[in-house]
């Protein structure tokens, strides 16, 4: 767990998390129920508050195709940058919301990451809170059997921090000089 606060206002934390669902089956040999977990999701999980309220939520998934559509109720928002639509879905009611927040600095540091790492990561901006998930599956762990001191990973672990940081700093910047 890391834990903090950005430029003195908005709180912060993350942590490595398992989400697991319990699937309920009838065994077709003995008849008994049994349960089956399925892994949903393993990775890096950053929350952090919003500088104002945002009235709706945002959703910035990675890139799906025509899979990537969330449910019939979400708009998706095309927004200007091709680039940033090759790895980005970006679903919310009011376009202008969306694009007050996503800025091109902010894009550009998103599709930065993402090319360099190839780490996928997604963003839900819900009121007051902002949520970032990385697929990076198990990183804190430690490795047995490899050497402790890994400069690769310790890499990732500071570009996954600097891009949070960066992340909620751009977003907070943009909502303090809008007006909703």
């Amino acid at each position: 767990l890391i834990e903090g606060t950005i430029d003195g206002k908005y709180d912060l934390e993350m942590a490595e998390v398992t989400s697991i669902v319990v699937h309920e089956y009838e065994n077709s040999t003995t008849s008994q129920i049994e349960e089956r977990e399925e892994v949903k999701f393993h990775g890096i999980f950053a929350h952090s508050e919003c500088a104002k309220n945002i009235i709706s939520t945002m959703k910035i998934r990675s890139d799906k195709g025509k899979i990537g559509i969330l449910s019939k109720y979400e708009k998706k928002v095309e927004l200007d940058s091709q680039e940033f639509e090759k790895y980005f879905d970006v679903y919310e009611d009011n376009k202008i919301v969306a694009m007050q927040i996503l800025t091109a600095e902010l894009m550009d540091k998103m599709i930065e990451f993402r090319k360099t790492t190839g780490i996928k990561f997604e963003i839900t901006i819900d009121q007051y809170n902002i949520y970032i998930r990385f697929a990076t599956g198990q990183m804190f762990e430690p490795k047995l059997f490899k050497k402790t001191y890994d400069y690769k990973i310790f890499k990732e672990y500071y570009k996954i921090i600097e891009l949070v940081l960066n992340i909620v700093r751009e977003i907070n910047k943009a909502l303090e000089s809008t007006e909703f």
